[in-house]
């Protein structure tokens, strides 16, 4: 497809090589489409190529067998102007899969990053990472696949982690997303970036609702509620082999708080590590609450990961990040870029708790002296376990094991809650369970250790407020009786 001098017409095409030689000029009078998926995380990039085959010469020596090399590329010339020429590099791959129909005849061939179809994705493994890093996990994986590793981030140490009968792709992706990056395999490379650094990064290209450079010529935006927009993320675990329990409590910026906590057992090995679970939990499901999917015309240079300036769209105008992007190329010629997109959270999340505390040690022989020590949450939950452990190998009825579920169904319901407030409300049953279970509650007119809540948590229910008005009102006779509101709401 020579294009001549004189001819400044905008015009698309593509480059294509299947199994290291120049396939274009026999892909191009065939051309139904052309599709290149990029996706920012969790996804590798996809290459899909549908053909005409009326004439029947794809289903016989052209076909390309599964695990042959693909390589493509969009060229676009005078794409603003003239002479000023882009190109998008969709990468290396390999045939992942081909399907033909018809009539009419078709052939449809789709290729992936060729790690993919060598183990990366489907070699389950079983074994144990020890005093390392995400980082260098993530370099022996991508050295182990023939991949280069593209990281930008903290390294992020650990002290062990367990990869069990999963194939490695969803082990280091899984690892990712725990600590809050993208990962993802693309053009013989395993590329994992950090989400808020890659949020942070200043948009070069605007999309305009009318008018400019880059017009959007289909939109929607969302947002939602359910499943995201959380006010906060808590994260604790109790470490049985070090006696800690690590807890970390992070708050959502004003704008976004909708008065649910996102509750999480997550295994931390200290309060750093929480933190950044919390951290990136709360961000994951929090980008859901506004979401948009925007068409243009074709943009080379809009690939997943970058950051878009969405203008003219009123309250919806912002910083988006691109989370998927199509590339779509016609048999015509014609070409369209397809968006899917997450606005940024640019405000900071606020770490409101963190720190690891001592646990009272779990002996099947006698529950911990929950009166002593500065943490008496944690000795509960350890009393209670040490004497649900005693009663199940001593063997109860199913009454009584119904009763050990408790606090856990107090836990889940603390994860499910509307609203902060009921969370936390939740977590104090739970702790009352464990304490009343562990047989520490004192009856009534004995002393024991009181069972402390928070006065503003109590305060923020309208009965309880209109019960302690009546509690100290002035009008009250003493010797009375006090009359409490609850039909109060």
């Amino acid at each position: 497809m020579d294009v001549k001098r004189d001819d400044l017409a905008r015009r698309v095409f593509l480059e294509v090589a299947i199994g290291g030689h120049d396939a274009t000029s026999y892909l191009e009078p065939h051309l139904a489409s052309f599709e290149y998926t990029d996706h920012a995380e969790g996804k590798s990039d996809e290459i899909s190529i549908e053909l005409h085959d009326r004439d029947g010469k794809w289903i016989g020596g052209w076909l390309p067998s599964k695990g042959t090399g693909i390589t493509a590329s969009i060229r676009c010339l005078n794409w603003w102007g003239p002479g000023q020429n882009l190109s998008l590099n969709c990468g290396k791959g390999t045939c992942d899969e081909v399907s033909v129909s018809g009539p009419p005849g078709k052939v449809s061939i789709k290729a992936v990053t060729s790690a993919l179809t060598t183990g990366l994705r489907d070699t389950p493994k079983t074994r144990a990472w020890e005093n390392t890093s995400l980082q260098t996990v993530a370099g022996q994986v991508a050295a182990e696949h023939g991949l280069a590793l593209h990281y930008e981030g903290d390294p992020h140490l650990f002290s062990r982690q367990d990869q069990r009968n999963e194939s490695d792709l969803p082990f280091v992706n899984r690892m990712a997303e725990e600590r809050g990056m993208f990962c993802k395999a693309h053009d013989s490379r395993l590329v994992m970036v950090d989400s808020e650094r890659a949020e942070n990064v200043s948009p070069k290209i605007a999309i305009n609702r009318r008018g400019g450079q880059t017009t959007a010529q289909k939109y929607s935006f969302k947002q939602a509620s359910s499943k995201t927009a959380y006010s906060g993320a808590q994260a604790s675990y109790t470490d049985p082999s070090k006696g800690k329990t690590h807890t970390a409590v992070v708050a959502a910026p004003e704008e976004e708080r909708d008065q649910k906590l996102l509750v999480m057992d997550k295994r931390a090995e200290d309060s750093l590590q929480a933190i950044r679970l919390s951290k990136a939990r709360l961000n994951k499901e929090n980008s859901r609450e506004n979401t948009a999917t925007v068409d243009v015309m074709g943009h080379p240079g809009i690939v997943a990961g970058i950051t878009l300036d969405l203008a003219g769209f009123g309250d919806f105008s912002g910083r988006y990040i691109v989370k998927k992007a199509e590339h779509k190329v016609g048999g015509s010629g014609g070409y369209a870029t397809s968006l899917e997109l997450s606005r940024c959270r640019l405000a900071p999340d606020v770490v409101v708790k963190a720190g690891s505390a001592e646990i009272a040690a779990r002996a099947v022989s006698a529950p911990a002296d929950v009166n002593s020590g500065a943490n008496p949450l944690e000795k509960w939950e350890a009393a209670f376990l040490a004497l649900r452990e005693f009663w199940l190998l001593s063997g109860v009825d199913d009454l009584t094991k119904l009763l050990f579920c408790l606090p856990g169904i107090a836990d889940n319901m603390a994860s499910q809650a509307g609203n902060m407030a009921d969370a936390q409300g939740w977590l104090y049953l739970r702790s009352m369970f464990q304490r009343w279970f562990g047989g520490r509650t004192p009856t009534v007119g004995e002393s024991g250790n009181p069972f402390w809540v928070d006065w503003d948590w109590v305060m923020s229910y309208a009965r309880a407020r209109a019960d302690y008005n009546d509690f100290v009102s002035p009008e009250h006779t003493p010797g009375q009786p006090y009359i409490f509101g609850y039909d109060q709401t």
